[in-house]
């Protein structure tokens, strides 16, 4: 998975978006998967404005994104506030980790109908004998 390079303050911190990521952040919300997630992610910005709720899930994003990329120093070091102050700083940087996170996503095949879903399977009919 590609990684992305977050610099706050005098920290470089860097984000890896994938199965680690979704792993922890559904530790974090205490949800089951991906579908979950995304449902959680669907309501940011639904009034309108950006929330303060909304903010706190990117601030997990971000750390569940350096949790899987696994360094433990980055990982303790990770400041959810100044990440915030960041992310108010330069909106522009929720869309960069935005597009980050959905470019990680599992792809569904156009056959199968969404993600989660099983492919229908035809029987094949009794031959006779």
């Amino acid at each position: 998975m590609k990684r992305l390079e977050i610099k706050i303050g005098n920290r470089t911190y860097f984000l890896k978006f994938g199965y680690g990521c979704f792993r922890h952040l559904a530790e974090t919300w205490g949800v089951p998967g991906l579908t979950d997630i995304i449902v959680k992610f669907s309501s940011v910005g639904t009034g309108g404005d950006i929330t303060l709720n909304d903010m706190e899930m990117f601030i997990d994003l971000a750390r569940s994104a350096v949790y899987a990329n696994g360094s433990l120093e980055e990982i303790n070091a990770f400041d959810g506030d100044d990440f915030g102050d960041e992310l108010l700083k330069d909106p522009s940087l929720i869309s960069t980790i935005v597009a980050h996170f959905m470019e990680s996503l599992p792809k569904s095949d156009s056959n199968e109908g969404g993600l989660g879903k099983k492919k229908a399977v035809r029987a094949k009919p009794d031959l006779p004998n």
